[in-house]
C-alpha cells in the first residue's frame, strides 16, 4: 500500500464554545493528526471544551486572543483591539515556525484578520449561509488567497455562487456522524405504550420549537396522547416564552425539558422519533442525521440542507417551512401507523452510514489536503 504523503495543517481560529460546525471540525482535526502534521490555534476567549478534545486528540495548539469587532458590542471590540496587536504578532510567530503547507479556516473573520500573514494556501470550511451577511462583501476580497471551499451541502456551495465564488473552487463534502456501532436493536419504540417525540439541538426561534408546539396541540385536540421531549438549551428570554405557550396550549402533563445532553445514547433512547422544524435555511443539519445511528426517523422543514439529507417517505417526511398542518399531518401518519417509525428508522440508517459518515467526510477531507498541498509544491 502506497504511504500517504503527510501534509502540514494549521487550523485557525474557533473553539469559543462547540457546537456543531466545532464538532465537524474536532472530528476532521483528530482524524488529520493520526497521518499529518497537525497545529491548531484557539480563540483566546473558550469555554475549555474546544480544548479538553484537542488535548485527547494529542493535537498541538496555542491560545490566541484574536478577536472580531462589533458595533454593538462595545466592550467585546475594546477587549479585541487591545489584544490586536499582541494577536498578530503570536500569529507570524505561530506561521514562521510551523511552515503550513496548508491553512484550515471555519470562518471568514480569520481569513479576513490574518490576510498580511498567510500565503495562498489558504482551505475555508463553509458551515453558514452567507449570502445574507457581510461575508457577501468581504469573500471576492478574501477570495485571492484562498485556493478552495469546502461546502457542507450544495445549498451551501450555490450560496457561495451568490457570493460570486467560482464553482470550480467549491467541494461539497456532506458533514458525518459516527455510525460505527449501529444501535438500531437497542432502544424499544413506545415506551410504557406511549408515542415519544423529540427534538434536539439549540433552543431558539430558528429552530422551530413554537412551530412544533402548535401542532401538537391540534393533535392534542384530536385525542391523540405523546410525550415531547427537549433535549438542548437556550436564552431563559426564549425558554420562557416557549414554557408559556406549552402552558397556555394546554401540554403540560406532555412536555419533558431536559436541557444539554451530551450522550447521543440517552437522548434517542427516550424517543421514537425526532422533529427538525426549522424555520430558517440549515447549511446541513446535523440533527437531520444523528437519530439514525439510532433507528430513528425524521420529520424534518425542507429547508436549506435538510432537504439534502431526507428522502420523502423513505428515510423520513419532509414538509413546507411553517406549515404547521402539514407537520401535524405527518406526525399523525407516524402515530397512526407505528410499524413506519421503525421501517423508517431502518432505511435512514442504511442510507446515512453510506452517505454521511466521518469516514467518507475524514477521507474526503483528507484527499482535498493531498491533492491542495501537491498544487502548492
Amino acid at each position: 500500500m502506497q504511504e500517504k504523503p503527510s501534509v502540514k495543517i494549521l487550523v485557525i481560529g474557533g473553539g469559543a464554545y462547540v457546537y456543531g460546525a466545532e464538532k465537524v471540525i474536532l472530528s476532521i482535526v483528530g482524524y488529520l493528526r493520526k497521518y499529518h502534521q497537525v497545529f491548531c490555534t484557539v480563540i483566546g476567549w473558550n469555554d475549555g471544551v474546544f480544548i479538553k478534545k484537542l488535548n485527547e486528540f494529542r493535537v498541538p495548539y496555542a491560545e490566541v486572543k484574536l478577536g472580531w469587532y462589533y458595533l454593538t458590542k462595545i466592550k467585546w471590540t475594546l477587549d479585541s483591539l487591545i489584544h490586536t496587536p499582541g494577536a498578530y504578532l503570536k500569529y507570524a510567530k505561530i506561521i514562521r515556525q510551523q511552515k503550513p503547507d496548508l491553512f484550515y479556516h471555519g470562518s471568514y473573520r480569520t481569513l479576513l484578520q490574518l490576510y498580511p500573514l498567510t500565503t495562498k494556501k489558504n482551505v475555508y470550511h463553509v458551515h453558514d449561509e452567507l449570502s445574507h451577511t457581510i461575508a457577501k462583501r468581504i469573500l471576492p476580497f478574501i477570495d485571492k488567497k484562498i485556493i478552495a471551499y469546502i461546502a457542507n451541502s450544495q445549498f451551501i456551495k450555490n450560496d457561495l455562487v451568490k457570493c460570486g465564488i467560482r464553482e470550480d473552487k467549491i467541494k461539497v463534502i456532506y458533514n458525518g456522524v459516527d455510525f460505527t456501532e449501529l444501535s438500531l436493536p437497542s432502544f424499544p419504540f413506545q415506551k410504557e405504550g406511549i408515542f415519544n417525540i423529540g427534538i434536539v439541538g439549540q433552543v431558539s426561534m430558528r429552530k422551530g420549537h413554537s412551530l412544533l408546539l402548535d401542532a401538537l396541540m391540534a393533535l392534542k385536540g384530536k385525542g391523540y396522547t405523546f410525550r415531547l421531549h427537549i433535549f438542548g438549551s437556550g436564552t431563559d428570554e426564549y425558554v420562557d416564552q416557549l414554557k408559556e405557550q406549552i402552558n397556555n396550549c394546554g401540554l403540560d402533563g406532555c412536555v419533558i425539558w431536559h436541557g444539554y445532553v451530551h450522550n447521543k445514547a440517552d437522548i434517542y433512547s427516550e424517543i421514537d422519533f425526532c422533529i427538525v422544524p426549522s424555520v430558517l435555511p440549515e447549511s446541513f443539519g446535523l440533527t437531520a442525521v444523528e437519530p439514525a445511528i439510532y433507528g430513528r426517523p425524521v420529520i424534518a422543514s425542507s429547508i436549506g440542507g435538510l432537504a439534502e439529507i431526507i428522502d420523502h417517505r423513505k428515510t423520513g417526511f419532509l414538509f413546507t417551512p411553517g406549515n404547521v398542518s402539514e407537520l401535524q399531518d405527518h406526525i399523525q401518519y407516524c402515530m397512526d401507523n407505528p410499524n413506519i417509525i421503525a421501517e423508517l428508522g431502518k432505511h435512514a440508517q442504511e442510507e446515512y452510514s453510506k452517505r454521511f459518515s466521518e469516514n467518507i467526510l475524514h477521507e474526503q477531507v483528507e484527499e482535498l489536503m493531498i491533492s491542495l498541498a501537491g498544487k502548492n509544491n
